[in-house]
């Protein structure tokens, strides 16, 4: 029977064994679940109440925020200002009412002043289409009468106005005119000397005389040197002008000796005072003045004297056909030849697109003067009288 023993009644016995040991009697299977639903019921109610007091802290958070955020702010005052102490409040109070008594007060609506605006005393003025046409035109017509008036007065005579540096006397008035001065530069071997040009494409190519325009600084210098004397002021500074222009173009130089610069004469007698425009002077054509430069072989550079190398170097030119070929100039950019011409008419002929012929113009003239003259081929420069 013993070895017949289960294992269950063996558990059994050594459960039973165990108790009995403890002294306890071990508790049935019904009380083991009633201690079990206890337990689970204390837990339950335990999680419970931990939730509730988590939700309850969640709800007082910003209530605890602001709290905390009074009792910062009245640490900071009791830093500046201990607490109880009343006479630091009222110093404060009195200093708040003191402020707002010096502020200027605000007037009333009722007090203040209204502002207006001014109305324009007379409405705009608007002119019949057919009147204000008129009007337009005749303010044109003073305008264009006043620059008339400018270009046609070549000097002033009158004394009242006065020339810088010179007192009350009389000035040549150069403002709005377009001075030029050309010269005639004559070899006494092999003629008139004409430059060639093709940089201009409007005019193509074409000869032109040495020259250009009068700059304002020569016109002041001529007025310091001939005070009082519009005609030298004129003639010194178209001088001066254009032996300027002869070197730049050319580098022919008679800057220091413009006494070698003759007027060209082109009116001489009576029959020519109706068409030299009145103040003109006889060298003058179309605000443009003429000079006879008479030249001979050292105004030039010589070929033969000259290195290959010293020509390069200086951009030295020679004559674009046989005629004083040995006789080199030094062109400027605006240029690409020279040439001598021999009879005065065939010079004439090649001027025609120069200056709008003003050029062939004063040629003829001073030819004419010539023939009739000296019965020359050109003209010889006369000496002016000082």
């Amino acid at each position: 029977m013993a070895n017949n023993t289960t294992k269950a009644e063996k558990e059994l016995n050594g459960t039973e064994f165990i108790a009995a040991s403890n002294g306890s009697k071990r508790p049935s299977v019904q009380e083991e679940l009633e201690l079990l639903r206890k337990q689970r019921g204390m837990a339950t109610n335990l999680k419970t109440q931990l939730f509730s007091n988590k939700g309850a802290l969640l709800l007082d958070k910003d209530a605890m925020d602001k709290q905390r955020q009074q009792e910062q702010r009245q640490k900071d005052i009791d830093a500046v200002i201990p607490r109880g102490s009343k006479s630091a409040v009222a110093l404060m109070k009195a200093a708040l009412a003191a402020s707002n008594s010096s502020a200027p007060a605000t007037p009333p609506p009722s007090a203040r002043k209204k502002i207006t605006l001014p109305t324009p005393s007379k409405s705009p003025t608007v002119l019949p289409l057919e009147e204000f046409h008129k009007t337009l035109k005749s303010q044109t017509q003073q305008q264009t009468a006043q620059k008339l008036k400018a270009l046609t007065v070549l000097h002033n005579p009158n004394p009242s106005h006065s020339t810088p540096g010179n007192g009350t006397l009389p000035y040549y008035k150069y403002d709005g005119i377009d001075h030029r001065g050309f010269v005639f530069v004559v070899h006494d071997d092999y003629g008139l000397m004409l430059l060639h040009c093709t940089r201009k494409k409007k005019k193509g190519d074409h000869f032109q005389l040495p020259g250009g325009h009068v700059d304002d600084v020569e016109f002041k210098e001529a007025a310091k040197t001939y005070p009082g004397d519009p005609n030298k002021q004129l003639l010194h500074a178209a001088q001066t002008g254009a032996a300027r222009e002869l070197y730049e173009e050319t580098g022919l130089d008679v800057r220091s000796t413009l006494t070698r610069l003759r007027p060209a004469t082109l009116f001489n007698s009576a029959k020519d005072e109706n068409e030299k425009k009145k103040g003109e002077l006889e060298c003058m054509l179309k605000h443009r003045l003429y000079f006879f430069l008479s030249v001979t072989d050292d105004d030039f550079w010589i070929k033969n004297i000259h290195s290959e190398t010293e020509i390069k170097s200086m951009k030295l030119a020679s004559p674009m056909d046989k005629v004083g070929s040995n006789l080199m100039i030094k062109l400027s950019e605006e240029h690409s030849g020279f040439q001598f011409i021999k009879d005065p008419k065939v010079s004439a002929d090649l001027l025609k697109s120069h200056s709008k012929g003003v050029g062939r113009e004063a040629l003829l003239l001073a030819m004419n003067i010539a023939e009739l003259d000296n019965h020359q081929d050109y003209p010889t420069p006369k000496k002016r009288k000082e």
